[in-house]
């Protein structure tokens, strides 16, 4: 698989996260228009700065992303700066809806949760012994 296509599959996995293509290319700051040619079939990968924000707004971790963008030397670079992709922490894809899930509650609500989420840690580990 070429980097484009790699890239270009990076990015509809990513814009599923979002209601439509209008609101994921404005997360990432760029236009429709932008976004669109980016994932058409002849479309390039983005620069740095917008593989960047991708990774933020998808709370990836940046290294992939820059690797199928074509910036190996970036995502080389990153690596001997924060260690390799294994030394920090890369999330499932059920962890990250876990955690957006999360973030989407009120301040109330996460509290409670947090509450109710210490009390089955409390009770598993008890019953782990």
């Amino acid at each position: 698989m070429s980097d484009t296509t790699r890239f270009r599959t990076l990015l509809r996995k990513i814009s599923k996260q979002f209601p439509s293509d209008s609101t994921f290319a404005c997360a990432l700051g760029i236009d429709h228009s932008c976004l669109s040619r980016a994932m058409s079939s002849r479309g390039r990968p983005f620069d740095v700065l917008h593989c960047l924000r991708l990774a933020k707004i998808a709370r990836w971790d940046p290294v992939p992303i820059l690797r199928d963008a074509n910036k190996p030397e970036i995502a080389g670079l990153l690596e001997e700066l924060f260690g390799g992709t294994s030394e920090r922490v890369s999330l499932t894809d059920e962890q990250r809806t876990v955690l957006e899930r999360f973030d989407a509650l009120d301040v109330e609500t996460r509290n409670q949760l947090l509450i109710i989420l210490n009390r089955l840690w409390t009770w598993t580990a008890r019953g782990r012994r």
